[in-house]
């Protein structure tokens, strides 16, 4: 199986977004 390059790049940028967005709603809700 062939890796796209592209795909894996978009999923590491994807991939911290939604852990910031996580976060941010986590927090949100603790505090």
């Amino acid at each position: 199986m062939k890796k796209d390059p592209v795909r894996d790049i978009n999923k590491k940028q994807e991939w911290p977004r939604k852990r910031i967005t996580i976060n941010k709603t986590t927090s949100m809700a603790v505090h």
